[in-house]
């Protein structure tokens, strides 16, 4: 297929349009967090449906929670919804029951109403905006009634969601209200707290039998995920469901009802509501009256699990095509994960990370994938991308660069380069003409350190695969390994500029002449070059620093030393050796080129002296040695030999006034 692309209106005339004239809605933007969990990915089936019917466009902003309170990896996870410039959206869904955090809900909802723009919250009753909800109190009620009235059970334990959920909190209300009713009382002990995952489950079994109350008679689940482990940890323990213990769930999810035994749950319309979520959102800008709020019925599945007549058969043959097809692509998932996690482990260079992570873009089947990572300042506008991932002190952990870098572009099975683009744009090109275009932006993080977010373009990947956290979570690995060599690399070069480089004159000290000469010195050997090294001794510098103090003694080490340096650009080697000396390496050289480098000190150090109204004048005294060396010969004989050359210099230049002991000429 074709990718065509269409130009996005500024933000101020789009804004006017929303405001004033009635329009098609073309762009609807979804927030969810976890979306490889059946409940999150049945709302946005409903979504997709209503969106493709009506030639709208969805943008997806995902987050993937952390379960074990990992703070820092939960606020690099929620950070993606810090980059939602709502200007380029005709409309809002959110699935506001996902995304726990207060401070992050409270952010997103003020920014919406900010530009009037009309949302719809998904089980979750929000102040101003539309809301589809399921009456999740009154659903658990049914299902505690049925058990405690219809079962006749006295003793009954509850497996609660995480009670900053507020559907787990609905839930376990009701369970406290039916059981208040039946003037059943609750021991705190039968209560265990989840959070809706499905470990919960053997954790809970676990708690419940140790105790100390006798097992119950009937285990509530506040999901099926936590249901279906509680089922299969009873039996592990020995018991059996329903026979000794009966257990309900929540959300008949297709596990719940492909289980042995089928698990009694509650069948809720969460397909109806993202359709009917889109739908709220074309009516409002229809003018077409509707209900700011409504609720949409569940219904109770009463089946095997609590010991009732399964009235839902899977057909066997489809339950083992689906079963074989789970199977599969798990497998391959997985495989697909250890492979990109191996690769990456092997990558030590930006641009051999982004060639392994090419692969594993084509691999996902999708139109177009963009990752973009931040920019520092140093990189925004015409210069070039940078290839290192600066190490700094302090990192972005809300929000993201004003500009970001594509670092890789993939559209319609090419890979592209395309330039920095203006982060509020949110892709680096225009979003899609195709009609019920469907994107996916996530974060590209490490812990809290926000490194980038990745887009997918019409992709079953994100929502069908299990791996697609794991996916992401090895981009954010990659770019922070690449990040930690890089800047492991400028610290070794930086201890190795140090261990080398004479801190007060900025040129090589003793270790760095011998490094930077060794290999060199072979070449003249090797090619019977003509091989000069020149010794230069500062004049006069005790006197300097007992008269005058040593910041004058390091001036003029400084200033003989910026001067050997600037005559030092055809190749040859200088460096300080310490305290007053100085030495010169050249290959290939002639007598002539010597004595030019000796009379430019001189004259240059003549000019200094005359303007610099220093109370003392800088000089030195220079001998040098040419030589065709062998390999009898080593480099400090004639190192030596300049220094002799040096010595007998500096005596003449004392007979002739020009270097006495107190450092005047």
């Amino acid at each position: 297929m074709t990718f065509k692309y269409r130009q996005v209106l500024p933000a101020q005339v789009y804004y006017k349009m929303v405001i004033k004239m009635p329009k098609s809605v073309k762009n609807i933007c979804v927030i969810v967090s976890d979306i490889n969990n059946e409940y999150q990915n049945n709302i946005l089936k409903g979504v997709k449906k209503y969106a493709n019917e009506s030639e709208i466009n969805i943008s997806v902003f995902v987050a993937f929670r952390s379960y074990y309170s990992n703070n820092k990896n939960d606020a690099g996870e929620y950070n993606i919804y810090n980059l939602i410039n709502f200007e380029k959206f005709d409309g809002v869904i959110l699935v506001t029951n996902t995304i726990v955090n207060d401070i992050t809900q409270d952010s997103i909802f003020s920014r919406i109403r900010a530009l009037s723009l009309p949302a719809v919250s998904l089980n979750y009753d929000v102040e101003d905006f539309y809301t589809i909800d399921i009456d999740n109190e009154k659903a658990m009620e049914n299902m505690i009634e049925h058990i405690v009235d219809y079962h006749k059970c006295k003793t009954v334990n509850y497996i609660s969601g995480p009670y900053d959920n507020p559907d787990a909190l609905l839930r376990l209300k009701a369970f406290r209200s039916v059981m208040s009713r039946h003037k059943i009382s609750v021991d705190e002990r039968r209560i265990f707290q989840g959070r809706f995952l499905g470990e919960d489950g053997p954790l809970a079994v676990k708690a419940f039998l140790t105790s100390g109350l006798p097992l119950p008679e009937a285990i509530v689940c506040a999901n099926d995920e936590m249901a279906l482990t509680t089922i299969h940890e009873l039996e592990r323990q020995g018991f059996h469901v329903p026979e000794d213990v009966l257990v309900t769930g929540f959300d008949n999810i297709y596990a719940a009802r492909t289980n042995s035994p089928k698990i009694s749950s509650v069948e809720c319309p969460l397909f109806l509501s993202g359709y009917h979520a889109c739908k709220k959102i074309v009516n409002h800008y229809a003018g077409v009256q509707q209900p700011r709020s409504e609720t949409l019925s569940t219904l109770p599945i009463f089946t095997e699990s609590c010991n009732c007549k399964s009235e839902y058969d899977e057909n066997i043959e489809n339950f083992k095509r689906k079963n074989f097809l789970n199977i599969q692509m798990y497998r391959n998932g997985i495989d697909l994960v250890n492979r990109m996690s191996n690769d990456i482990t092997e990558s030590e260079t930006y641009d051999f990370t982004i060639d392994v992570l090419k692969r594993y873009i084509v691999a996902i089947n999708c139109d177009s994938c963009f990752i973009c990572l931040n920019v520092d300042k140093e990189n925004v506008g015409e210069k070039s991308v940078n290839t290192k991932i600066h190490m700094k002190k302090e990192y972005i952990v809300e929000g993201f660069s004003q500009q970001m870098q594509v670092a890789i572009a993939y559209i319609d099975g090419e890979f592209v380069k395309l330039p920095n683009f203006r982060t509020s744009e949110l892709l680096p090109v225009p979003f899609s003409e195709d009609d019920g275009a469907m994107y996916f932006f996530a974060p590209i993080h490490y812990q809290d350190r926000a490194l980038g977010y990745c887009v997918i373009c019409n992709s079953t990947f994100p929502v069908e695969s299990q791996i697609f956290s794991n996916w992401l979570l090895n981009f954010g690995i990659a770019f922070e390994n690449i990040r930690k060599l890089s800047a492991l690399t400028d610290v070794i070069d930086e201890l190795d500029k140090l261990y080398i480089t004479d801190q007060l004159c900025g040129i090589y000290n003793r270790h760095g002449f011998e490094k930077f000469t060794k290999r060199l010195y072979q070449q003249c050997i090797a090619n019977n070059w003509l091989t000069m090294v020149m010794f230069i001794d500062l004049d006069g510098l005790k006197y300097i620093n007992d008269t005058f103090g040593h910041n004058h003694g390091d001036i003029a080490i400084s200033k003989m030393a910026s001067e050997v340096d600037r005559l030092c650009r055809n190749g040859e080697v200088c460096a300080r050796l310490g305290g007053d000396e100085y030495v010169i390496f050249a290959a290939d050289y002639t007598k002539q080129s010597a004595d030019f480098i000796i009379n430019e000190i001189q004259r240059r150090l003549d000019e200094f002296n005359e303007t610099s109204g220093l109370p003392y004048k800088i000089g030195g005294s220079i001998g040098y040695c040419l030589e065709y060396p062998t390999v009898d010969i080593p480099l400090d004989k004639l190192i030596k030999i300049a220094d002799d050359n040096m010595f007998e210099n500096k005596k003449m230049r004392k007979k002739m006034g020009l270097a006495k002991d107190r450092g005047q000429g």
